[in-house]
This record gives C-alpha cells, structure tokens and sequence, in this order.
C-alpha cells in the first residue's frame, strides 16, 4: 500500500491540520471555517501543500500532532495501517547510512 493523503479519514485530517496550522499561530476563526469545509481533493491538496507529501519529519515535532496521533489515530488502525505508518516514519526519521539499500515509495 502506498500512502496517500487521500486515504486517511477526513476528519482525522482536518484535525491534524488544524493542530499543525494552530502550532503556527493560525487561529483566525474563518480560517478554520474554511477547513472545515475543504472537501475531497481540495482537502488532499491542502495536506499535501501543508504537510508534505507524507508527514513531514517537522511535525513530528508538533506535540499536540503526535498525541492526536498516539491517543486517537493508532488505537484503532488496523494492522496494516500501523505498519505502513511504521516502516514510513523510520524511514523519514533514519539517516541514509541506517537504510543503505532500504526504499520507501510514498506516492
């Protein structure tokens, strides 16, 4: 399985770009209107724009994301969820020397 923002639930992911667009000080009440109502590609197009193409390595460092994540998102993913999720985090966060012939195709 690939990653996709697509295919991760749309209020998870509005969520998890209101708690990563609240850590830069985004907290105009409009705005978060109009997330609320990006829907469909725009809402992707958005995640992608804000997060990157997979979680970028810089809101690991979002508290308030890793424990929407942690407490809400992992509990009830299913298995082979946590382990795509898994294998992309270690590769996002390890140094090209700890995955000399490893890969990752993301999108």
């Amino acid at each position: 399985m690939q990653f996709r923002w697509g295919h991760v639930d749309p209020a998870l992911l509005r969520r998890m770009l209101a708690v990563v667009h609240g850590e830069s000080g985004w907290r105009d009440d409009e705005k978060e209107r109009r997330l609320e109502r990006l829907d469909g590609g725009r809402l992707v197009a958005h995640a992608l724009a804000v997060l990157g193409r997979h979680l970028d390595r810089k809101h690991l460092q979002v508290d308030a994301l890793v424990d929407l994540l942690r407490d809400d998102w992992l509990p009830g993913a299913p298995p082979a969820v946590i382990e795509n999720f898994a294998e992309l985090m270690w590769y996002e966060v390890s140094s090209a020397a700890e995955r000399p012939n490893a890969t990752y195709r993301c999108c």
